[in-house]
């Protein structure tokens, strides 16, 4: 019977999971509340506030108080370090098979600044200081694709605007028509899935509108 209700309560939606963040309480409770694991939780919260940035002031604000965590002279010279690795190289440090291994610690902080970030435990004035530094939000991966994501849409405005119609992925006229319209059909899908960020989906729509004939709402 106790195996019963934990499985019960594992199925808490991911709705619930942001009302429970917003009356202040961490991923790590709410997993333990609802018998998930705490990375599925933070994986949905951080991709609800991308999305809603108000949502960790919500959480902050009812939050129960916690101790000011101010900058340490080491702490502020990792901070040093990713603003120098950024003007370096043009690029966030990732976790890659060719990163040294001075990137790779780098690139692991930054992870762990982001989790305390995502768990509402990252203060103020880091948060001030890393923001001052560069972008930080995304890990290199995210950074990446996120880059090519907008490649692709600025691929798709000028073949929209040069060809009058859309890239066909069924019947292309070459290459390069074949991979933008599969990825505009992966959009497609990943809209109709629920899968497709509101940022982006704004982004399409602004650049590209009547890009999705298959949507049926608003």
């Amino acid at each position: 019977m106790g195996d019963e209700a934990a499985g019960e309560r594992s199925f808490t939606s991911r709705d619930e999971w942001e009302l429970m963040y917003r009356r202040g309480l961490s991923p790590a409770v709410i997993a333990r509340t609802c018998n998930v694991p705490v990375a599925r939780v933070n994986w949905t919260i951080g991709r609800r506030v991308s999305d809603d940035p108000g949502l960790r002031q919500e959480h902050l604000h009812n939050a129960p108080p916690i101790v000011v965590d101010a900058p340490t002279r080491d702490w502020t010279a990792r901070v040093d370090q990713y603003r120098e690795f950024l003007a370096r190289m043009g690029r966030p440090p990732g976790i890659t098979a060719g990163s040294s291994p001075a990137e790779l610690t780098l690139a692991r902080w930054l992870a762990a600044q982001r989790t305390l970030d995502r768990q509402g435990r990252l203060w103020e004035a880091k948060i001030r200081h890393l923001d001052q530094a560069g972008p930080w939000r995304r890990s290199f991966r995210q950074e990446r694709d996120e880059r090519r994501w907008q490649d692709r849409l600025n691929a798709l405005c000028r073949f929209r605007a040069g060809r009058g119609r859309w890239p066909s992925w069924k019947n292309p006229a070459g290459d390069e028509e074949r991979r933008l319209g599969t990825w505009l059909h992966k959009q497609r899908q990943a809209a109709g899935q629920g899968r497709l960020s509101d940022a982006r989906r704004h982004r399409l729509d602004e650049l590209v509108p009547g890009w999705n004939p298959w949507r049926t709402g608003p």
